[in-house]
């Protein structure tokens, strides 16, 4: 649970994270070598996620005022695992990180997916108690409802 009011709390002071365009390649360039090393089926999406729907699901389109309830796995590229969310939890979607919110936003509730988010859609150059900063995550979720 502290972890989640981290997703929350930290993700407000991303705004003011600045990369250089040298920086962002280099988090990049790290991804591609991941989703190749692992074949990975994840695709860019412009901003610098990459993400990849597993299973669309039939609910209504999720929308950034939601709490969205989700189950997830968090790991870091060199296969840390640091959160593990079976029961799933709810969070308020615009509170959430960038990378979320774009991965998440008008998917239907009840869809699974997998993303990477590179420091700058993440927690950027302040990290948290438990993530160093700078460090690309991998999330594997399931929206599991949204209101």
């Amino acid at each position: 649970m502290k972890y989640i009011l981290h997703i929350i709390g930290w993700s407000l002071l991303l705004s003011s994270c600045s990369y250089n365009e040298t920086e962002i390649q280099k988090f990049d360039q790290q991804i591609q070598k991941y989703i190749a090393k692992y074949d990975l089926d994840l695709k860019p999406t412009g901003s610098g996620l990459y993400l990849k729907i597993d299973s669309l699901g039939t609910g209504r389109p999720i929308q950034l005022n939601d709490s969205i309830w989700v189950s997830y796995t968090l790991k870091l590229l060199s296969g840390k695992i640091i959160e593990v969310q079976d029961q799933g939890v709810g969070l308020p979607l615009n509170g959430l990180i960038k990378g979320w919110q774009e991965a998440l936003y008008g998917l239907p509730v009840g869809s699974q997916l997998r993303c990477i988010a590179p420091p700058q859609l993440a927690y950027g150059q302040s990290g948290t108690d438990r993530i160093e900063r700078d460090k690309i995550l991998y999330f594997k979720m399931k929206v599991l409802d949204a209101k």
